[in-house]
């Protein structure tokens, strides 16, 4: 009897092993979990925990993997399951999880392993940590790769650090490693505050053949310095339509922000809702703005109006914006009524 039911248990156990590489390998991370906890604790072994701990990482369920991963033996450890679990305590922002894996693993790192914990610092806005990383692949014989290079760009981007952000850019033509499109549109991002730079590296991607997307062409706009770039602005929307690529409502906000021309902005506005675009409170404060910076109350009221009408949740910042246009326009008592709409807004 044992005899004859042995077969069925091993084939149990290979079956749900194979069931939870398919539900990883989707996104039925949840189907996976429950396929791993009805084996029997003595088939759980290194290729169906591994396949838990991806599923864990798919649903952001880290201590649930690290609960899995203390399971298992030392011997039974190996660079995937550690990398893997990386990769889970990163995705989940726990980044100093993620670090103190990779400083214990009981075997050598590769690759994913130090591009998991790099995304981890990422998440976690631990950008210097991120650069740490990357300079320490050589030492374990691993030469930085796209993707490593691609997290540590992006740190560095979320902290607003243009200037690394740009050095690692020339850091991969150094080790020949060929930047992509996320490359550049990561290293544009972080140029919000040199614009002249974003450009050029905007220019950078057609001079190397890279085609340019939205996310790039987002990543210059949003560049622009407010009330300055208008008129770049506008070319680079033109430019936009003529490689066929739709702007979206980040397009069109980022343009609104860059208008110093109120009547611009106001075409810029139509064409948006032309394109079905929903304007929010970005694009109401941008149109504002506008307005105010040439007192044109009536118009600053008419966008207040618009706001108010499409359900945008009003901040302090819109009302003071219109109460600024109707006092540059000597709309006194509008002005102070707008700002007392202002403070009950903080209020509520």
């Amino acid at each position: 009897m044992l005899a004859l039911r042995a077969p069925r248990l091993g084939l149990d156990k290979i079956c749900l092993s194979a069931a939870m590489s398919i539900c990883e390998r989707g996104s039925a991370w949840q189907a996976g979990l429950g396929l791993f906890d009805r084996l029997a604790p003595g088939d759980r072994d290194l290729v169906a925990t591994s396949g838990a701990l991806g599923a864990c990482e798919k649903g952001n369920k880290w201590q649930h993997a690290l609960h899995l991963f203390q399971g298992l033996r030392s011997s039974a450890r190996d660079v995937v399951s550690f990398s893997v679990l990386i990769s889970a305590c990163g995705k989940a922002g726990q980044w100093q999880v993620a670090l103190h894996l990779l400083r214990t693993m009981e075997c050598r790192p590769n690759h994913v392993s130090f591009c998991a914990a790099i995304s981890g610092c990422e998440r976690g806005a631990q950008w210097q940590m991120a650069l740490e990383l990357l300079q320490e692949m050589p030492s374990e014989k691993l030469g930085p790769s796209l993707v490593s290079f691609n997290a540590a760009i992006s740190a560095c981007q979320k902290a607003g650090m243009w200037r690394s952000a740009v050095s690692l850019l020339q850091d991969m033509d150094i080790m020949q490693v060929a930047p992509d499109v996320i490359s550049w549109s990561s290293a544009i991002s972080a140029c919000e505050g040199s614009w002249q730079t974003a450009l050029q590296l905007f220019a950078g991607m057609r001079q190397r053949c890279i085609k340019r997307d939205r996310i790039a062409y987002n990543a210059v706009l949003r560049s622009l310095p407010a009330g300055g770039g208008w008129r770049l602005a506008l070319r680079l929307l033109r430019e936009m339509q003529q490689e066929e690529i739709r702007p979206d409502a980040i397009s069109y906000n980022a343009a609104l922000r860059a208008q110093a021309e109120w009547q611009v902005a106001t075409q810029l506005f139509e064409r948006m809702r032309q394109a079905q675009l929903a304007p929010d409170l970005v694009t109401h404060t941008a149109l504002l703005s506008s307005c105010e910076a040439v007192h044109q109350w009536q118009a600053a009221l008419a966008v207040l109006k618009a706001a108010s009408d499409t359900q945008v949740a009003l901040d302090k910042v819109i009302f003071k914006l219109a109460a600024a246009a109707c006092e540059k326009s000597n709309r006194w008592q509008l002005a102070l009524e707008l700002l007392e709409l202002s403070d009950f807004t903080a209020l509520g």
